[in-house]
């Protein structure tokens, strides 16, 4: 008895991807730090003290970047939430218990970090938070680049910022 058989790798590979999709589990864009924010207001002041070499803009030009990459959050969701710039501060680095929520420049190398923002918070509630970018990573120069596209090595201040905002609102890394 002669039987051909209607199996073949090819008509079976559409099955596997089709139970493999509908087994997975679901995909999620991002991870969360575990804690919120109590009010939709995020109160913040900037110290524009990036190094003018012609790449980072003028402080007001600094200001503008910043405060752009924190309004862009709120065009990204429906919650009542908003960053809310209360001028410049001359703080600079971490400091949780000075009230104010700070984004600042270091002349610092942490490693591989561009800038670093910490948290604070007490159980599930975010009370404040400080944001610093570094002036060098790994013992390598950061061009920070304002006003203009990043060209070359240059570090987007703007997308770096709305990054770091990320972590204000209680995201983490994915």
């Amino acid at each position: 008895m002669n039987h051909t058989s209607r199996f073949s790798p090819r008509s079976f590979l559409p099955l596997v991807f089709l139970a493999a999709a509908l087994l997975a589990p679901a995909a999620t864009g991002f991870e969360t730090l575990g804690m919120s924010w109590p009010t939709g207001r995020i109160n913040y002041k900037v110290n524009p003290n990036f190094p003018d070499l012609g790449l980072s803009g003028t402080p007001l030009q600094q200001v503008d970047l910043i405060t752009c990459s924190a309004d862009s959050w709120r065009e990204q969701t429906e919650l009542d939430l908003r960053f809310v710039y209360l001028g410049r501060t001359e703080a600079i680095g971490f400091d949780d218990r000075d009230g104010v929520n700070t984004v600042s420049w270091a002349d610092e190398d942490v490693g591989d970090a561009l800038a670093i923002t910490i948290v604070t918070g007490i159980r599930d509630r975010i009370i404040g938070f400080d944001m610093v970018f570094f002036s060098s990573t790994n013992g390598r120069p950061n061009q920070w680049n304002g006003p203009r596209d990043p060209s070359g090595n240059a570090m987007d201040l703007r997308g770096i910022a709305t990054h770091e905002f990320g972590h204000v609102l209680g995201l983490d890394h994915s």
